[in-house]
């Protein structure tokens, strides 16, 4: 008697996150630009902007979560290379390994 496994919602959903997870530091940096765009702050790497508004000095809140936006440079290989393992993973398990053993 065979058994036919189905495609589980994880086989599909993990790679998603991993490759999620690995763009997750530069949706920060976007979102942190868009925050300076709109309070019509200057954002950049270069350094702190003082940026008061109503008292608060949103430049030294929003420069490390521009900043933020570098660690991309090490999550989305990560998050790639996890999202690969994943599939392939995922392909063999559910497709490949009733035809090999």
């Amino acid at each position: 008697m065979t058994e036919d496994k189905q495609v589980s919602k994880w086989d599909w959903l993990g790679p998603l996150l991993c490759l999620g997870l690995g763009l997750a530091p530069i949706a920060v940096a976007m979102a942190a630009g868009l925050g300076a765009a709109l309070l019509g702050c200057r954002f950049d790497e270069a350094g702190t902007d003082p940026c008061i508004r109503a008292g608060i000095p949103f430049g030294s809140m929003l420069y490390p979560f521009g900043v933020a936006g570098w660690f991309t440079l090490l999550t989305l290989p990560v998050g790639g290379a996890a999202a690969f393992i994943w599939t392939c993973w995922s392909v063999w398990k559910n497709f490949l390994r009733k035809k090999v053993g």
